[in-house]
This record gives structure tokens, C-alpha cells and sequence, in this order.
């Protein structure tokens, strides 16, 4: 049953003002409802109750709106919220779910247009580095897992080496400039980090799921050839046209080391099965 145009209008009105952003009022986290933004339609919908006026009943549900999401930011971003410090986060947090709010029932879609908001933002290269890196704890943690290939299928063996392979959808490529990874691992286990332990740490990472979200560093050459594999290159080509940007101990070094690579790449269950087996 269609609702009508009336109950339309009043979820709108109650929805505007329940989002409305707190007012913060200093930097030691006092705050205050913005009741004069409310909208009128949802005012006038709510009956007062002893002493509390209709207004004062609307800014309970705006306050828990509020308290609710930014917890979950605060839960998902801690490296984030200890670089910025608190306040400014909570500041930074309410002013992107102002400008982006919620648009599916599943929190974990909260922040998907985070990293982006924060180059708008005139974020710093390292904090948009923190958050790109929390977004592929999120990712991870709850991307779907497609049926492994059959190591054992030489067809499947043949295909893999010589068409684009298919990653888990919870495999990502991380480029790193500074040591935000073991920071965030410190803020994990409650040791107190600020913007002044942040250093330069240039790698490359390949986050996955296993037992938990899981990180492993690579070296150079794997990182190489990982970039062309996740971008499509099948593995005989893009072996190919590594090796030809090496010297000659770098390509002994491949040559000795990329089937052990690609084991271990299989084992740790980075790989699907072809869309179409």
C-alpha cells in the first residue's frame, strides 16, 4: 500500500530534523541542539509531555542520532580519530555526514564516501592515508568470498596463468608512505599515539581475509607484479614484461623466487575460481 502524500511528508520533516548537526561549543565536547532548525512539520506532529516541550522530545532522538553514528566512526576510524584528536574528528565526522548522510540500512556503508570527502575537505596526506587504510578494514572484513580455484584441475591451472585473474572481492593493494598500519595496531591495544609518531614507512601491502583481517608486506618485485596482476595482466604476460624492466640479479631473484610467490598467494585463498566454472 502506496503511504500517503501527509505520512510522506511528516517522515521528511522528521528525518531533516533529527539530522540536523549539533552545534559544538568549545573543543572539551560541549554541545548544543540546533532546535531552531528544526522543521515545523514535525514540531507541530509531537504533543509536549510534562515539562518537556515538543521540540525538547524531537532534540532527544537528534542527540541520540548523532551520539549513535559518531560512535561508530569513533569505532571505525580510531587511528583517524587519535591523529586528529577527538573534537576535531567528531568536527570533521558530523561535517561529512552532513554533507553525505546515511543512504543505505547497513552502517558499514557509513563511511564508503569518506576518502573522498576528505580530499574535498583539504585533508592531509597522511589522514587521508589513515582513513583509506580503516575503509579496507571495513571492506574487508565484510566483502563477500567467491569459491577458490582447484589447484588440482590442470585446465584451471592453465587458465589462471594465462587469462586476468579473479581476486577476492576482500584482497586489496595498499601503498603506504608512513607506518599508519602499526600505529593503528598500537591505538588497538590502547597505547596513546599521536601525529608525532607518524614516520615515513613507504611499502606496499596486501590486506585479505583469513582468520581475521589480515596484512602482509610485499617486497619491490612483488609489489611489481602484483600491480599488473590485480590491474588484469595475466600472470605469463605480466611475468613477461617484468622481468624485461629488471637487471640480472633481479631477474635470478623472480625467476627463484615468483612460483613460491604465487603458492603462497593460492594458499592464502587470494584467488576466486573463473566467473564462468
Amino acid at each position: 500500500m502506496k503511504p500517503s502524500a501527509e505520512l510522506v511528508r511528516l517522515q521528511a520533516a522528521f528525518g531533516r530534523s533529527i539530522a540536523t548537526p549539533l552545534q559544538f561549543l568549545d573543543d572539551d565536547g560541549n554541545y548544543a541542539l540546533q532546535v531552531d532548525r528544526y522543521d515545523e512539520v514535525a514540531i507541530r506532529a509531537i504533543s509536549p509531555r510534562a515539562a518537556q516541550t515538543a521540540a525538547d522530545r524531537l532534540g532527544i532522538y537528534n542527540q541520540q542520532y548523532w551520539f549513535r553514528l559518531l560512535t561508530v566512526m569513533q569505532e571505525e576510524f580510531p587511528l583517524t580519530e587519535a591523529l586528529m584528536g577527538v573534537q576535531a574528528f567528531n568536527r570533521f565526522s558530523m561535517a561529512y555526514l552532513d554533507a553525505c548522510p546515511p543512504d543505505s540500512v547497513r552502517l558499514r556503508d557509513l563511511s564508503n564516501r569518506l576518502p573522498r570527502f576528505a580530499v574535498a575537505h583539504g585533508l592531509s596526506e597522511t589522514l587521508q592515508e589513515s582513513i583509506r587504510l580503516e575503509r579496507i578494514y571495513i571492506e574487508a572484513f565484510d566483502a563477500a568470498s567467491l569459491p577458490v580455484p582447484d589447484s588440482d584441475d590442470l585446465a584451471v591451472a592453465v587458465r589462471l596463468a594465462t587469462e586476468p585473474l579473479r581476486f577476492q572481492p576482500h584482497v586489496t593493494l595498499f601503498e603506504a608512505t608512513h607506518n599508519v598500519i602499526s600505529l593503528r595496531a598500537k591505538v588497538r591495544a590502547k597505547t596513546v599515539v599521536t601525529g608525532a609518531d607518524l614516520e615515513q614507512a613507504p611499502g606496499s601491502w596486501i590486506f585479505w581475509r583469513g582468520a581475521g583481517t589480515q596484512a602482509v608486506e610485499l617486497g619491490a618485485i612483488q609489489a611489481l607484479l602484483m600491480r599488473k596482476l590485480l590491474a588484469g595482466v595475466p600472470l605469463a604476460e605480466a611475468c613477461e614484461t617484468l622481468v624485461e624492466t629488471l637487471d640480472d640479479e633481479q631477474v635470478e631473484f623472480f625467476a627463484t623466487h615468483v612460483q613460491r610467490w604465487f603458492a603462497a598467494w593460492a594458499t592464502a585463498g587470494w584467488f576466486a575460481r573463473p566467473a564462468d566454472l
